[in-house]
């Protein structure tokens, strides 16, 4: 992998630290038709349906912001992160509940794609939330695996992302944002609107890749915030193409409209009000 010249790696170098000490982030814009941001005290920013939506209605179509590639380049600069390194213990952890946070080297390809990213990119990606209690498991282990980073002097670091504040805001922003994305290989990207979806244990849309065939559920009303699950749903399957957008459903979409893989969302069994978080 050929370094940029001196004066262009310069130039990318004071972007991206203008983006970082920007006194407000770029606006978000306009949101896609059928929902809109609101802003609450206790989760700021998230989506909700800006009218109701039948069962199998498309809520959010989307292409990824930014896409990781399938495989870092073979190189040494690009080895995974030691697990060890990135690994924080959680005590006190209940039975059945993970003992650790294991840092995810998935986050490297997307650290990679930023920084070959456009400025307007960029700019969007700074615009997510990437908000961590400090002293938290992740939050010591993003702080952990950035110190390890800069201190292998890579050459692909450069400017701005060797300063430890800012490349752990990056891998904790990479954390709280990605989707994987298997079907591009085994990689995972940003989604713009995707990311503003709030996480719930009881959600109104899931996230699939495929043309499937499931039982519908009820609607999601006018008001509804969009919710999704970090659980695992068996009802997800993977189409075999390039995972370049997502489609995203309320229920569980019965046909993809598009030909690359799609999100698609569901609640199974349950009515949502308007205005229920």
């Amino acid at each position: 992998m050929s370094s940029l010249p001196e004066s262009e790696s310069e130039a990318e170098s004071a972007v991206l630290l203008r983006l970082l000490t920007a006194a407000q982030p770029v606006p978000r814009g306009e949101a896609p038709s059928g929902v809109r941001l609101e802003r609450l005290p206790h989760v700021d920013e998230l989506l909700v349906a800006d009218r109701d939506f039948l069962p199998g209605q498309p809520v959010l179509r989307e292409r990824f912001l930014l896409l990781g590639p399938s495989e870092l380049p073979p190189l040494h600069m690009f080895r995974p992160v030691p697990q060890d390194v990135g690994t924080v213990e959680i005590v006190g952890a209940e039975v059945g509940f993970p003992g650790a946070v294991v840092f995810d080297n998935e986050h490297l390809k997307l650290l990679l794609e930023f920084l070959n990213s456009e400025e307007a990119v960029q700019a969007d990606v700074l615009r997510m939330q990437d908000g961590m209690e400090p002293g938290s498991e992740t939050f010591e282990s993003t702080r952990r695996v950035a110190q390890w980073l800069i201190d292998q002097q890579l050459p692909w670091l450069e400017g701005p992302t060797q300063e430890l504040e800012v490349l752990a805001r990056l891998l904790r922003l990479f954390c709280v944002n990605s989707h994987p994305c298997k079907v591009a290989g085994n990689t995972s990207g940003l989604l713009k609107w995707g990311t503003m979806i709030n996480h719930s244990s009881v959600p109104n849309v899931v996230y699939s890749s495929a043309k499937v065939e499931l039982p519908l559920v009820d609607l999601i009303s006018d008001g509804m915030a969009v919710k999704t699950t970090h659980l695992h749903l068996h009802n997800v399957a993977c189409s075999q193409t390039a995972c370049e957008s997502h489609l995203i459903c309320s229920s569980v979409c019965l046909e993809s409209q598009m030909r690359a893989p799609t999100l698609q969302l569901g609640k199974p069994n349950s009515r949502v009000s308007s205005g229920a978080t």
